[in-house]
């Protein structure tokens, strides 16, 4: 009795998963604030875009369905790159930081970070003309620096820091790549009835079959 209750119960699982076909068209997440869109083709292609505030994003590839949710892979992605410069020494108990940036790119969306065994993380804003000014404490000096991208939750690697002599001078350059372009890998947006339930950057959203 015990194998034909779980026979049924693995049927009941089987059936309850909806046919691709059946989900493919237009989606809407549109909300206050928040345009989304999502399109699942057919031939098992999706598009996919929000703006929220001042991000925008976007994103393709492939779509399937798997355990009551559709699933997106995207398109190859290139990430951002950074690369950094020891300019030397600069003013004690200070890190300059200087941020270099495509034209089309605002550096007031970037701020740097220091980091260290014996601190809390001292965040400086990267101003209009690409630079910050960020003080510490000698007697806790950083260990490192690093860059951060708030509206896309972007962080780079960590940059070591050479505070023995005092202050430093650096420099990041910001190579954005693909920036925008989301890279899902199995994400899933669990299937409640009509609707796709997707949370992106601590937003819950709600796609609608429209």
């Amino acid at each position: 009795m015990a194998l034909i209750l779980a026979a049924l119960a693995l049927l009941q699982s089987i059936d309850a998963t909806p046919d691709p076909a059946s989900l493919a068209g237009a989606y809407n997440g549109s909300r206050a604030e928040v345009a989304a869109e999502l399109i699942l083709r057919p031939d098992g292609r999706f598009e996919y875009g929000l703006a929220y505030g001042a991000l925008d994003e976007t994103a393709s590839g492939r779509w399937h369905v798997a355990a009551g949710s559709v699933v997106l892979d995207s398109d190859p992605v290139r990430a951002p790159a950074f690369s950094f410069t020891d300019r030397g020494r600069g003013e004690p108990g200070v890190v300059t930081a200087r941020l270099v940036l495509p034209k089309e790119l605002n550096p007031q969306f970037f701020s740097f970070v220091l980091v260290g065994p014996t601190m809390s993380p001292v965040e400086g804003r990267v101003r209009q003309g690409g630079t910050a000014e960020i003080a510490y404490d000698p007697a806790q000096p950083p260990r490192a620096i690093h860059l951060i991208l708030p509206i896309y939750d972007l962080v780079s690697q960590e940059f070591p820091l050479d505070l023995k002599g005092g202050g430093r001078r650096i420099e990041v350059r910001f190579a954005p790549n693909d920036l925008g372009r989301a890279a899902f890998n199995g994400t899933r947006l669990p299937i409640d009835g009509d609707k796709l339930h997707f949370e992106r950057f601590g937003e819950a959203i709600t796609f609608r079959r429209r």
